[in-house]
Protein backbone atom coordinates (compact mmCIF):
# COMPACT_ATOMS: atom_id res chain seq x y z
CA UNK A 1 0.00 0.00 0.00
CA UNK A 2 2.98 2.36 -0.08
CA UNK A 3 6.16 2.99 -2.38
CA UNK A 4 9.40 5.12 -2.89
CA UNK A 5 10.44 5.45 -6.49
CA UNK A 6 14.15 7.14 -5.03
CA UNK A 7 17.34 5.30 -3.34
CA UNK A 8 18.48 6.21 0.04
CA UNK A 9 15.27 5.77 1.81
CA UNK A 10 16.28 6.32 5.53
CA UNK A 11 12.98 4.25 6.91
CA UNK A 12 9.38 3.52 6.97
CA UNK A 13 8.64 7.21 7.08
CA UNK A 14 10.05 7.64 3.59
CA UNK A 15 7.59 5.39 1.97
CA UNK A 16 4.51 7.20 -0.28
CA UNK A 17 0.79 5.68 0.55
CA UNK A 18 -0.86 4.92 -2.64
CA UNK A 19 -3.67 7.08 -3.36
CA UNK A 20 -7.39 5.54 -4.15
CA UNK A 21 -7.67 3.54 -7.27
CA UNK A 22 -3.95 2.27 -7.34
CA UNK A 23 -2.41 -0.37 -5.09
CA UNK A 24 1.24 -1.67 -4.32
CA UNK A 25 3.01 -5.18 -2.93
CA UNK A 26 5.46 -4.73 -0.39
CA UNK A 27 9.14 -3.00 -1.87
CA UNK A 28 7.23 -1.37 -4.26
CA UNK A 29 8.80 1.47 -6.46
CA UNK A 30 5.39 2.12 -7.84
CA UNK A 31 1.74 2.23 -7.16
CA UNK A 32 -0.43 0.04 -9.96
CA UNK A 33 -3.51 0.95 -10.75
CA UNK A 34 -6.65 -1.39 -9.99
CA UNK A 35 -8.25 -2.99 -13.54
CA UNK A 36 -11.40 -2.28 -15.20
CA UNK A 37 -13.99 -4.18 -13.28
CA UNK A 38 -12.04 -3.82 -9.76
CA UNK A 39 -11.48 -0.84 -7.54
CA UNK A 40 -10.00 0.59 -4.16
CA UNK A 41 -12.08 3.52 -2.42
CA UNK A 42 -9.37 4.00 -0.26
CA UNK A 43 -5.24 4.89 0.22
CA UNK A 44 -2.77 2.43 1.35
CA UNK A 45 -4.48 -0.41 -1.15
CA UNK A 46 -2.02 -3.33 -1.08
CA UNK A 47 -4.83 -5.18 -3.48
CA UNK A 48 -8.35 -4.10 -5.91
CA UNK A 49 -11.43 -5.26 -5.07
CA UNK A 50 -13.50 -6.82 -7.36
CA UNK A 51 -17.39 -5.34 -8.89
CA UNK A 52 -19.46 -7.10 -7.32
CA UNK A 53 -22.27 -9.00 -10.01
CA UNK A 54 -25.06 -6.22 -10.62
CA UNK A 55 -21.76 -3.33 -11.16
CA UNK A 56 -19.09 -3.24 -13.08
CA UNK A 57 -16.35 -0.26 -14.03
CA UNK A 58 -14.88 0.24 -17.76
CA UNK A 59 -11.65 2.48 -16.27
CA UNK A 60 -8.67 1.64 -14.60
CA UNK A 61 -8.01 3.21 -11.12
CA UNK A 62 -11.46 3.08 -10.12
CA UNK A 63 -12.63 4.18 -6.84
CA UNK A 64 -15.80 2.85 -6.69
CA UNK A 65 -18.16 0.44 -9.23
CA UNK A 66 -21.32 1.59 -11.02
CA UNK A 67 -24.16 -0.30 -10.75
CA UNK A 68 -25.97 -1.45 -13.53
CA UNK A 69 -28.98 0.39 -14.67
CA UNK A 70 -32.87 -0.20 -13.40
CA UNK A 71 -33.90 -2.55 -15.71
CA UNK A 72 -30.94 -4.59 -16.19
CA UNK A 73 -29.32 -7.09 -14.58
CA UNK A 74 -25.69 -8.53 -13.92
CA UNK A 75 -24.52 -12.24 -12.82
CA UNK A 76 -20.73 -11.87 -13.72
CA UNK A 77 -18.32 -10.33 -10.93
CA UNK A 78 -15.34 -8.15 -12.14
CA UNK A 79 -17.65 -6.79 -15.16
CA UNK A 80 -15.82 -4.24 -16.88
CA UNK A 81 -18.64 -2.95 -19.29
CA UNK A 82 -22.35 -1.95 -19.10
CA UNK A 83 -22.55 -4.19 -21.69
CA UNK A 84 -22.47 -6.81 -19.00
CA UNK A 85 -25.54 -5.84 -17.64
CA UNK A 86 -28.86 -8.09 -19.44
CA UNK A 87 -32.15 -6.27 -19.58
CA UNK A 88 -34.78 -8.39 -17.31
CA UNK A 89 -36.67 -10.73 -18.68
CA UNK A 90 -40.28 -10.10 -19.27
CA UNK A 91 -42.34 -10.75 -15.99
CA UNK A 92 -39.57 -9.62 -14.08
CA UNK A 93 -38.09 -6.07 -13.31
CA UNK A 94 -35.10 -4.36 -11.25
CA UNK A 95 -34.58 -1.07 -9.44
CA UNK A 96 -30.56 -1.07 -10.34
CA UNK A 97 -27.31 -3.26 -9.39
CA UNK A 98 -29.17 -6.03 -9.32
CA UNK A 99 -27.73 -9.18 -9.46
CA UNK A 100 -31.10 -10.99 -10.18
CA UNK A 101 -34.07 -9.59 -11.83
CA UNK A 102 -37.22 -9.93 -8.90
CA UNK A 103 -40.35 -11.38 -10.06
CA UNK A 104 -43.71 -10.06 -11.36
CA UNK A 105 -45.61 -11.13 -8.08
CA UNK A 106 -48.65 -13.92 -8.93
CA UNK A 107 -51.79 -11.91 -10.17
CA UNK A 108 -49.87 -9.70 -12.57
CA UNK A 109 -48.25 -10.04 -15.45
CA UNK A 110 -45.23 -8.49 -17.33
CA UNK A 111 -45.54 -6.39 -20.92
CA UNK A 112 -41.91 -6.62 -21.81
CA UNK A 113 -37.97 -6.71 -21.62
CA UNK A 114 -36.11 -4.56 -19.01
CA UNK A 115 -38.98 -3.54 -16.57
CA UNK A 116 -37.62 -1.23 -13.89
CA UNK A 117 -39.97 -1.91 -11.10
CA UNK A 118 -42.88 -3.51 -9.70
CA UNK A 119 -45.47 -0.44 -11.05
CA UNK A 120 -44.72 -2.21 -14.32
CA UNK A 121 -46.26 -5.48 -13.46
CA UNK A 122 -49.91 -5.68 -14.76
CA UNK A 123 -53.20 -6.86 -12.39
CA UNK A 124 -55.02 -9.46 -14.25
CA UNK A 125 -58.55 -8.69 -14.95
CA UNK A 126 -61.38 -9.27 -12.61
CA UNK A 127 -62.70 -12.62 -12.87
CA UNK A 128 -59.31 -14.11 -13.60
CA UNK A 129 -55.67 -15.14 -11.90
CA UNK A 130 -52.38 -16.18 -12.35
CA UNK A 131 -51.20 -18.78 -9.27
CA UNK A 132 -47.24 -18.26 -10.52
CA UNK A 133 -44.96 -15.57 -10.58
CA UNK A 134 -42.81 -13.50 -13.60
CA UNK A 135 -45.65 -13.98 -15.82
CA UNK A 136 -45.32 -12.83 -19.16
CA UNK A 137 -48.52 -11.97 -20.57
CA UNK A 138 -52.43 -11.93 -20.00
CA UNK A 139 -52.94 -15.15 -21.55
CA UNK A 140 -51.44 -16.37 -18.09
CA UNK A 141 -54.27 -14.82 -16.48
CA UNK A 142 -56.80 -17.86 -16.02
CA UNK A 143 -60.58 -18.03 -15.42
CA UNK A 144 -61.74 -18.05 -12.17
CA UNK A 145 -63.84 -21.76 -12.29
CA UNK A 146 -67.28 -22.31 -10.83
CA UNK A 147 -67.90 -21.24 -7.42
CA UNK A 148 -65.01 -18.88 -7.25
CA UNK A 149 -64.28 -15.22 -8.27
CA UNK A 150 -61.85 -12.39 -8.64
CA UNK A 151 -61.95 -8.74 -8.31
CA UNK A 152 -58.52 -8.07 -9.84
CA UNK A 153 -54.96 -9.01 -9.56
CA UNK A 154 -55.33 -12.22 -7.73
CA UNK A 155 -52.54 -14.94 -7.58
CA UNK A 156 -55.85 -17.30 -6.23
CA UNK A 157 -59.80 -16.91 -6.98
CA UNK A 158 -61.73 -16.24 -3.97
CA UNK A 159 -64.52 -19.15 -3.19
CA UNK A 160 -68.38 -18.39 -2.63
CA UNK A 161 -68.61 -18.35 1.12
CA UNK A 162 -70.74 -20.82 2.92
CA UNK A 163 -74.38 -21.39 2.36
CA UNK A 164 -73.56 -19.65 -1.61
CA UNK A 165 -72.68 -20.99 -4.91
CA UNK A 166 -72.02 -19.92 -8.48
CA UNK A 167 -72.33 -22.04 -11.73
CA UNK A 168 -70.78 -18.56 -14.03
CA UNK A 169 -66.82 -19.02 -14.93
CA UNK A 170 -65.03 -15.58 -14.33
CA UNK A 171 -67.20 -14.05 -12.26
CA UNK A 172 -65.75 -11.10 -10.81
CA UNK A 173 -67.54 -10.36 -7.25
CA UNK A 174 -69.17 -12.03 -4.34
CA UNK A 175 -72.45 -11.07 -6.06
CA UNK A 176 -72.43 -13.24 -8.25
CA UNK A 177 -72.99 -16.32 -5.49
CA UNK A 178 -76.48 -17.12 -4.87
CA UNK A 179 -77.98 -18.60 -1.67
CA UNK A 180 -78.45 -22.20 -1.45
CA UNK A 181 -82.12 -22.86 -1.64
CA UNK A 182 -84.02 -23.80 1.38
CA UNK A 183 -83.08 -27.57 2.72
CA UNK A 184 -80.05 -27.33 1.58
CA UNK A 185 -76.35 -26.14 2.62
CA UNK A 186 -72.96 -25.49 1.76
CA UNK A 187 -68.95 -25.38 3.17
CA UNK A 188 -68.22 -22.70 0.29
CA UNK A 189 -66.75 -22.68 -3.19
CA UNK A 190 -70.06 -24.41 -4.63
CA UNK A 191 -70.12 -24.64 -7.86
CA UNK A 192 -72.91 -26.21 -8.82
CA UNK A 193 -76.32 -26.03 -7.58
CA UNK A 194 -76.72 -29.72 -7.20
CA UNK A 195 -73.66 -29.23 -4.66
CA UNK A 196 -76.10 -27.17 -1.99
CA UNK A 197 -76.22 -30.72 -0.10
CA UNK A 198 -79.88 -31.71 1.55
CA UNK A 199 -80.00 -31.08 5.05
CA UNK A 200 -79.30 -34.19 7.47
CA UNK A 201 -81.97 -35.81 9.61
CA UNK A 202 -82.73 -33.59 12.47
CA UNK A 203 -82.10 -30.42 11.13
CA UNK A 204 -83.23 -27.63 8.66
CA UNK A 205 -82.33 -24.63 7.19
CA UNK A 206 -84.46 -21.28 5.33
CA UNK A 207 -82.15 -21.06 2.69
CA UNK A 208 -78.36 -19.62 2.11
CA UNK A 209 -76.77 -21.37 4.98
CA UNK A 210 -73.19 -23.52 5.61
CA UNK A 211 -74.76 -25.16 8.11
CA UNK A 212 -77.97 -26.71 9.19
CA UNK A 213 -79.69 -25.88 11.92
CA UNK A 214 -81.26 -28.77 14.65
CA UNK A 215 -84.49 -29.04 15.35
CA UNK A 216 -85.21 -27.41 18.06
CA UNK A 217 -85.35 -28.84 21.76
CA UNK A 218 -88.61 -31.25 22.47
CA UNK A 219 -88.59 -32.22 18.65
CA UNK A 220 -87.22 -34.29 15.57
CA UNK A 221 -86.83 -35.02 12.13
CA UNK A 222 -87.10 -37.96 10.27
CA UNK A 223 -86.51 -36.09 6.94
CA UNK A 224 -83.74 -35.06 5.11
CA UNK A 225 -84.04 -31.70 3.39
CA UNK A 226 -86.40 -29.75 6.00
CA UNK A 227 -86.82 -25.98 5.17
CA UNK A 228 -88.25 -24.80 8.17
CA UNK A 229 -88.23 -26.07 11.79
CA UNK A 230 -92.12 -26.78 11.44
CA UNK A 231 -91.70 -29.81 10.17
CA UNK A 232 -90.04 -31.17 12.72
CA UNK A 233 -92.08 -33.35 14.81
CA UNK A 234 -92.64 -33.03 18.62
CA UNK A 235 -91.47 -35.58 21.16
CA UNK A 236 -93.75 -37.82 22.48
CA UNK A 237 -95.62 -37.37 26.12
CA UNK A 238 -93.12 -39.18 28.31
CA UNK A 239 -90.15 -38.35 26.75
CA UNK A 240 -87.92 -34.93 26.18
CA UNK A 241 -84.92 -34.17 23.13
CA UNK A 242 -82.82 -31.43 23.49
CA UNK A 243 -82.23 -30.65 19.94
CA UNK A 244 -80.77 -31.76 16.41
CA UNK A 245 -83.29 -35.42 17.13
CA UNK A 246 -83.59 -37.35 14.02
CA UNK A 247 -86.24 -39.78 14.96
CA UNK A 248 -88.20 -40.68 17.83
CA UNK A 249 -86.04 -42.74 19.04
CA UNK A 250 -83.70 -39.78 19.93
CA UNK A 251 -86.10 -38.82 22.59
CA UNK A 252 -85.45 -39.78 25.75
CA UNK A 253 -88.24 -40.90 28.54
CA UNK A 254 -88.46 -38.97 31.36
CA UNK A 255 -86.72 -40.32 34.47
CA UNK A 256 -88.84 -41.47 37.99
CA UNK A 257 -90.41 -38.53 39.37
CA UNK A 258 -90.40 -36.48 36.33
CA UNK A 259 -92.63 -36.29 33.79
CA UNK A 260 -93.61 -34.33 30.07
CA UNK A 261 -97.22 -33.63 27.98
CA UNK A 262 -95.03 -34.14 24.56
CA UNK A 263 -92.56 -31.68 22.39
CA UNK A 264 -90.85 -30.87 25.71
CA UNK A 265 -86.91 -30.07 25.68
CA UNK A 266 -86.44 -31.33 29.35
CA UNK A 267 -88.71 -33.27 31.75
CA UNK A 268 -90.40 -31.45 34.60
CA UNK A 269 -89.99 -32.35 38.50
CA UNK A 270 -93.42 -34.00 39.92
CA UNK A 271 -94.87 -31.86 42.24
CA UNK A 272 -94.75 -32.00 46.16
CA UNK A 273 -96.80 -34.96 47.81
CA UNK A 274 -96.87 -36.70 44.30
CA UNK A 275 -94.59 -39.45 42.41
CA UNK A 276 -93.79 -41.14 38.85
CA UNK A 277 -92.20 -44.57 38.43
CA UNK A 278 -91.28 -43.88 34.57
Amino acid sequence: GTFWSGTGSSGPASCLTCSPGLFSAAASSACATCLSGSFWTGSGATSCTICLPGTYHTGIAASSCINCAPGTYGTSAAAASSNDCTRCPTGTYSTGGADACLNCPGGTFGMGTGATSQRSCLVCAAGTFAAGEANANSDQCLACSAGTFSTGGAAVCSICPGGLFSTGIGETSVDSCSPCPAGTFSLGGTGTLSACQACFAGTYSTGGEMICAGCPAGTYGTGVGFESDWLCLGCPAGTFSTGGASSARSCHACLGGTFSSGGEGACALCAAGMYSTA
